[in-house]
């Protein structure tokens, strides 16, 4: 079915149950203006005529004159138009006897008279009586029209509410399952498939995403292949000339092959930054290139988390020593061992320090705490620079992606926070970043505990 056919549907139902609602609602409406209806004109109208006939009795002396006669004449006859009670025909024709007697009477005797106000009095208490049970039917009818009213309305209630609710929904759904996939092709996830049923514009939509995805997902596979066996190659290659610079390095600073002046020295050190830099990057590409692969290695076992942040701690001391920042360490006692690869688990950590303290002034604190949380152990790295504005947080474990540089840090390779959730994610672990501007960066991960 077409969204369009399936729009005029759904509207049209809307329409079916306000219309049914109002025909509901008129014809009870009209019940109980029928009962009512019923009690103010029958039964009154004859409340009326026999207090009229009553009054010209007492308003009268016997023998009635003529004028009174042709009155009540008068009014019987219309009396006798409006019988509708059981018994009612009885009393009136009684009535029309006994007014006759009277007329036909010279004397009228006072019998007569009276036998008349019988027969008004039964006629009144026969409506009167009418009246009281048709108010009681009126009212009962009324309760009765207020009881499926009520059904009535809260079903339509219920059946507009699922309406409202639902029907928004064969719109809306589609539509946010292809948001969500868009974002999957953008994160070069282009397995991503869709699976709509039908034969909509939704679903002929769907297909031709899913056509899109699959030609994207040979030609990425094959281009991420090469890539990925590029920096593999490339990386592996440029360690073994980086080293034996670093050893000629070596070699210049030792003074048994000649003492070095002032600016010499300084080049030396230059140069040894340097290639230590492009180790770490070299290093960082490998990683990146096995976890890329899924050849991944990882050696899990029941790990002190305290052992594990000591050993990142020692790694980045003297770093530390030299910016004369504190590492302030921050554990619970006790804590469980977690289920982890040593190794990666503190390069991760080594990282979040490297960078902490790149963002650090001197003679501030970096603290690193580690707390047991809901069947985990969390590990974090807080510096107490200058923050991460908003815009960047989200990017900061993405590939290649560098936070904006000011001038006064210099910027790493990119990579290190998206390995550092590799390492994590592959030890079934999760990682994320709080950061306030001014208030600086917290940088977290946890990892489950040993069974």
């Amino acid at each position: 079915m077409k969204i369009k056919a399936k729009l005029r549907l759904g509207f049209g139902f809307l329409f079916v149950i306000v219309l049914l609602f109002g025909t509901i609602s008129l014809y009870y409406m009209n019940q109980i203006s029928a009962s009512a209806r019923l009690i103010l004109k029958d039964n009154y109208e004859t409340l009326s005529y026999t207090r009229d006939m009553r009054s010209i009795l007492d308003q009268q002396e016997l023998p009635l004159d003529k004028t009174a006669v042709t009155q009540f004449a008068g009014i019987l006859k219309r009396q006798q138009q409006n019988i509708t009670e059981k018994g009612e025909a009885h009393a009136v024709a009684a009535l029309n006897r006994a007014f006759s007697e009277l007329r036909a009477s010279e004397k009228q005797p006072k019998m007569t008279l009276k036998a008349i106000r019988l027969q008004l009095s039964i006629i009144e208490r026969l409506n009167m009586d009418a009246i009281v049970r048709k108010n009681s039917a009126a009212q009962q009818a009324v309760k009765t029209a207020n009881l499926y009213l009520i059904l009535a309305g809260s079903s339509c209630f219920l059946v507009l509410f699922f309406f409202i609710v639902n029907f928004p929904g064969f719109v809306a759904n589609p539509l946010k399952e292809f948001s969500e996939a868009i974002k999957a092709i953008a994160r070069k996830n282009y397995k991503q498939q869709l699976n709509f049923e039908g034969s909509d514009e939704f679903s002929e939509l769907a297909k031709s995403f899913n056509d899109m995805s699959v030609v994207l997902n040979t030609e990425f596979k094959q281009l991420n292949e090469a890539r990925t066996n590029f920096i593999a190659t490339i990386s592996h290659e440029l360690k073994t000339p980086i080293s034996s610079v670093k050893m000629s390095l070596k070699l210049l600073e030792d003074t048994r092959v000649g003492d070095l002046n002032l600016e010499q020295k300084q080049l030396v050190e230059h140069i040894k930054d340097d290639c230590s830099r492009l180790l770490q990057i070299t290093g960082e590409l490998l990683n990146l290139a096995q976890a890329e692969t899924g050849q991944l290695q990882l050696s899990f076992v029941k790990a002190d988390p305290e052992e594990i942040v000591r050993y990142a701690m020692n790694a980045i001391s003297f770093q530390a020593q030299q910016r004369n920042i504190q590492l302030e360490l921050v554990s619970n006692q006790n804590l469980p061992k977690v289920n982890a690869d040593v190794e990666k688990t503190a390069w991760v950590l080594i990282n979040f320090l490297s960078n902490a303290l790149r963002y650090s002034t001197e003679h501030s604190k970096v603290q690193i705490s580690i707390a047991e949380k809901d069947q985990s152990v969390e590990f974090s790295v807080r510096d107490y620079g200058k923050g991460i504005d908003e815009q960047y947080r989200k990017r900061l474990f993405d590939r290649y992606f560098q936070v904006p540089s000011d001038g006064n840090n210099k910027s790493g390779s990119g990579l290190g926070l998206a390995i550092s959730k590799d390492f994590i994610e592959a030890e079934n672990g999760t990682i994320w970043v709080e950061s306030e501007m001014g208030e600086g960066s917290r940088f977290c991960f946890q990892l489950p505990t040993a069974k």
